[in-house]
């Protein structure tokens, strides 16, 4: 799996940062992955750019969000 750190940052406003997220294969008893579930039309993450539907979100604000 190619991983790739990521920061996004921008204008949120009332736009927010502009994905869903959602989670699959959850195992029982553990922390299930999280994904981008779709971009939405506003937000931070169409301004920037770089995040896609399917992408897995490893952190956020220094936590590690993995089920590894």
């Amino acid at each position: 799996i190619d991983r790739c750190k990521m920061k996004l940052f921008g204008p949120t406003g009332n736009d927010g940062l502009g994905f869903s997220i959602t989670t699959r294969d959850n195992p029982a008893g553990g922390n299930a992955p999280i994904f981008v579930k779709s971009i939405l039309p506003k937000g931070a993450a169409i301004i920037e750019g770089q995040l896609r539907g399917g992408d897995q979100i490893i952190e956020v604000r220094s936590e590690e969000h993995t089920s590894e």
